[in-house]
């Protein structure tokens, strides 16, 4: 690492970049998208990150790096971030403030962020999307291609009756992503503070790398809004 005189510099310019960083998120929570604010989010970031990679202070620059790349998809589809990015957005912002506690009082930081990385990057390479869907007779037991077991649709029935609605999520996969079973155990376990999972194509525990979508149904009393930000 460099001189402690470097170190200051870089402690202090981060502070104010994530003042700016506080100050758009706010924003956005408040007054929806801002392409202007989005802009000065992403400068703010590139600065911290670039910075951190310049004087070797590792964590700074994956994590600054992570969250220049959201904010950087975020910004181009110039629409309010859903819930969950923004959730990451400010965890990533109190992790970076912590670090930068950490190497003003002791000289360097050890705190992990590899599991808000992986989080940022799977939140980026899935692509949610979400309908409702109509509840099948009981001589048709098939959503699209998933298929209903009797047990199943009583479910759904049940949930009817309790103002609650079945919900069809499908999760398109990005060409080339690896690890896809983990990843399909991560969205069931993001979904289950939605409500229950009532059927999976294919099984959750045979997701393999060559498969192209998940089909989820979801028992919920959550909008299609609330599921796309989960």
């Amino acid at each position: 690492m460099e001189s402690s005189k470097y170190l200051e510099v870089f402690i202090e310019e981060s502070r104010d970049n994530l003042q700016t960083l506080n100050s758009v998120l706010l924003e956005l929570e408040q007054e929806g998208f801002s392409e202007d604010g989005m802009n000065a989010a992403f400068r703010a970031m590139h600065t911290i990150k670039g910075t951190a990679g310049v004087i070797g202070i590792e964590p700074i620059q994956q994590l600054g790096h992570a969250m220049e790349d959201l904010f950087d998809d975020l910004r181009d589809k110039k629409e309010m971030p859903p819930r969950h990015a923004m959730e990451l957005l400010f965890a990533g912002v109190d992790a970076i403030e912590s670090m930068l506690d950490d190497l003003e009082e002791v000289g360097e930081t050890k705190l992990s962020v590899s599991e808000i990385v992986k989080s940022i990057m799977f939140l980026m390479e899935s692509e949610p999307s979400s309908d409702v869907i109509s509840l099948p007779d009981a001589t048709d037991q098939s959503s699209d291609t998933l298929t209903l077991e009797p047990e199943q649709l009583n479910e759904i029935r049940a949930l009817l009756s309790e103002g609650e609605r079945p919900i069809a999520i499908t999760i398109t996969w990005k060409g080339g992503l690896k690890f896809k079973e983990g990843r399909a155990f991560q969205v069931v376990r993001a979904l289950s503070s939605l409500g229950s999972l009532l059927a999976t194509s294919p099984d959750t525990e045979e997701v393999s790398d060559s498969d192209n979508e998940l089909l989820l149904i979801l028992g919920a009393t959550a909008t299609n809004d609330d599921v796309l930000c989960a």
